[in-house]
């Protein structure tokens, strides 16, 4: 495992020696022609040049310096650390991120990546049953380790969760990976849900799980996780927030609606607080070409709270017709085109221009 970071290393010594002597040589020609414009001999700027030399040295013992601090946090893998064969793990059930595909440019290159270098970042997972592994974090590492032709991948392996915290893990590893704002709504509303459910029952984060998390991963975040209200960290509203956590409460096929903008989150709202069969019977009648504005889902939230619908009754309710609201003319709009007129010429003048207007 150490190996391929020892040969990083040189490779980024390399590159800063050859920007501090680019830098360094730039510096010294810059210096003799200031000191010739100014008609300073070298020699008096010698001292200058040889600070600058010592200073630019000395970044670079302090560059090497960070490297190695850096590989020894990362080669001392966690007291737990192992290699797991691929065979033994299994993806996180009703995982709810989207994994990259196969065909995916991004899928390709990883598997070119692990292929030269392997599995840099071990994944994390927890025992399950028949000596079976469950992956919290790296199912798209593991996928493309397979694909590789690796045999086994390195694991920090976490005894002892329970569901809600196994969660936890797979919510935090992909928010460390990408930001908030490229999350799908229904991705958005399972790390809303599940931040909310553990705010709910603990006064704080479990810490060493944020540890854990922080220790297999390079890219991290500013960690505020255990203080402050969820809507301020997502710097979203709370009836946003609100609404995320009733689009958790969906089934999955309507989730996939929402992602695809099917429906909108309103909409989905309104019928997440339908029966969950019922909402399977909404899903049919989707895909069957039926219409679902937010008048209708809201009634039909409303119906399902007084009682149990059937197929029909919900038919029957999205094809009710909407009431018509009246609109009233203003009397200077009257005033303008209408001088003693009865209100059946009127009626007939307003038709004939309707009728112009659209074209029918």
């Amino acid at each position: 495992m150490k190996e391929p970071f020892n040969q990083l290393a040189d490779h980024l010594e390399s590159n800063f020696q050859m920007r501090y002597g680019m830098v360094f040589d730039a510096f010294k020609i810059a210096a003799v022609d200031a000191a010739d414009s100014l008609g300073v001999g070298i020699a008096e700027i010698s001292g200058t040049l040889e600070a600058f030399r010592v200073r630019y040295a000395e970044n670079l013992g302090e560059a090497r310096t960070a490297i190695n601090t850096h590989l020894e946090r990362v080669t001392t893998m966690p007291r737990n650390y192992q290699e797991l064969n691929v065979n033994s793990l299994v993806p996180f059930a009703n995982h709810p991120f989207k994994l990259y595909a196969p065909e995916e440019q991004r899928f390709t290159d990883m598997v070119e990546s692990v292929r030269a270098n392997g599995i840099l970042t071990p994944i994390i997972a927890r025992p399950i049953a028949d000596d079976k592994y469950e992956i919290l974090s790296g199912h798209n590492r593991v996928a493309a380790a397979r694909e590789a032709g690796l045999e086994t991948v390195p694991a920090v392996v976490r005894e002892g969760l329970s569901d809600d915290e196994a969660m936890f893990i797979v919510t935090e590893t992909n928010l460390i990976q990408r930001s908030f704002a490229d999350l799908k709504h229904s991705e958005r509303a399972v790390v809303i849900a599940v931040h909310y459910d553990s705010m709910k029952k603990k006064s704080g984060y479990r810490s060493d799980l944020l540890d854990e998390v922080e220790s297999t991963s390079d890219q991290l975040g500013p960690r505020s996780w255990a203080s402050g209200k969820i809507g301020e960290h997502y710097g979203l509203s709370s009836t946003t927030i609100k609404r995320y956590l009733r689009v958790d409460k969906l089934i999955q096929d309507l989730k996939d609606l929402l992602d695809a903008d099917k429906i909108g989150i309103v909409v989905a709202v309104s019928l997440s607080y339908l029966r969950e069969h019922e909402q399977e019977i909404i899903v049919g009648l989707l895909s069957n070409g039926v219409g679902l504005t937010m008048k209708r889902a809201e009634a039909l939230r409303k119906e399902s709270a007084e009682r149990e619908l059937s197929e029909d009754d919900i038919v029957q309710i999205l094809k009710k017709p909407a009431k018509t609201k009246p609109h009233k003319i203003s009397i200077e709009l009257m005033e303008r085109y209408f001088t003693d007129t009865d209100e059946s010429e009127i009626e007939s003048v307003i038709a004939e221009a309707l009728a112009a207007y659209f074209g029918k």
